[in-house]
Order: C-alpha cells, then sequence, then structure tokens
C-alpha cells in the first residue's frame, strides 16, 4: 500500500484523467520517493510492513524502541554475547505503550541481552496529514518535470530534468520546511 493515492493525486491535484496512464509510471516513483522522505523525517515506517531490528536491553523491565507508529510483535530473540546467535526467548515479550511511545517488555530475566525484534510496524491506514504532506511532495516533483508547465505550486523553483535528475532531489529539499512541522508528531522518539 503506498503512502498516498496515485489517484487522488491525478484527479484531486493535478486534473488528470484517471483513464490516462502516461504518466502513471513517473507518478508511482515519485510516490515512492515521497514515501522514503517522509519514513527518513519520521525515522520510521510509516505504511505497515514487517521489519526486523535490534535493540541493546538495559537493567529495566522494559526496552525503549522509541516507535510510535503501531506495533504488533511476530517474534523475539536474544542473545548474550554478540558472538552468539539469536534464539528465540525463553519467557514472553510484549508491547507495552506508555505516552505514545512502545516499549518491549520481556520476562525471559535477560534484560541487558541484545534483542532481535520482528514486528509490523506502521499505520495499516495512513494518517490524513501524512498522506497530504506525501501528496503535495508528488505534485511538487511533477511540477518540476518536462510534463508540467513551469507552474510552481508552492513556491519552489523549477529544476529542469536535464539537469541529470536533480530536481527530484532538490524539489523534496525545498519541500522540506513546509512538511515537517506537520509530521513532528509522528516521529520516532529518542530517549
Amino acid at each position: 500500500m503506498p503512502i498516498c493515492s496515485r489517484d487522488e493525486i491525478k484527479t484531486d491535484y493535478l486534473n488528470i484523467s484517471l483513464t490516462d496512464n502516461t504518466l502513471d509510471k513517473t507518478l508511482d516513483r515519485f510516490v515512492e520517493a515521497a514515501q522514503q522522505e517522509i519514513e527518513g523525517i519520521c525515522d520510521q515506517p510509516i505504511v505497515a510492513a514487517s521489519t526486523v531490528f535490534t535493540l541493546n536491553g538495559t537493567t529495566d523491565k522494559l526496552i525503549c524502541t522509541g516507535y510510535t507508529v503501531p506495533m504488533t510483535l511476530a517474534s523475539v530473540a536474544s542473545r548474550r554475547n554478540y558472538s552468539d546467535a539469536f534464539a528465540p526467548i525463553t519467557g514472553t515479550a510484549s508491547v507495552v505503550e506508555l505516552d505514545g511511545i512502545k516499549f518491549l517488555a520481556t520476562t525471559d530475566n535477560w534484560h541487558d541481552a541484545q534483542y532481535q525484534i520482528t514486528a509490523t510496524l506502521g499505520y495499516a491506514t495512513v494518517p490524513r496529514v501524512i498522506q497530504l504532506c506525501a501528496c503535495e511532495l508528488v505534485v511538487e516533483m511533477y511540477y518540476n518535470t518536462v510534463h508540467a508547465g513551469s507552474g510552481s505550486r508552492f513556491g519552489v523553483s523549477a529544476i529542469s530534468e536535464s539537469q541529470g535528475g536533480v530536481s527530484m532531489s532538490k524539489t523534496i529539499l525545498a519541500m522540506r520546511p513546509r512538511i515537517m512541522p506537520r509530521l513532528a508528531p509522528y516521529g520516532r522518539v529518542s530517549i
């Protein structure tokens, strides 16, 4: 599932007929770039996907993941030493949410171990604010291609595509100040 709908971009933002599929691949590429940018800003997956990550345990019974997106555990493995292989934990593990931040709680009594977590992270339904930010990024990338006129909806100066494809990254950089404040509530937390 993409972060925003190509059909919505075509009809609501660009006035392109849904039956006109000549720019679909370009728009899909822009949607993918927008998703990567937003996930980079938020420092966590936005669209629900299976993810494997590691956390170092502490003497606390709760281990902070920093994630604020929905999280569903699939499996948890641990190891005491970096030279050891990960093995499934002997106790139970669960996700505990405190003030919107996800923590890993285990009962395996190895709280100082390193944990390998397999979980689904991200939203099954992406919040509308994030979708709108993605749509604005895609639209601005489109406006900076040869397919659009010289219009610039959000005040970002156009750079021609003939400059080695630099227009996409310059557009994203120019759009960051517009979208970062709106994405702030969806960012991963560092403690």
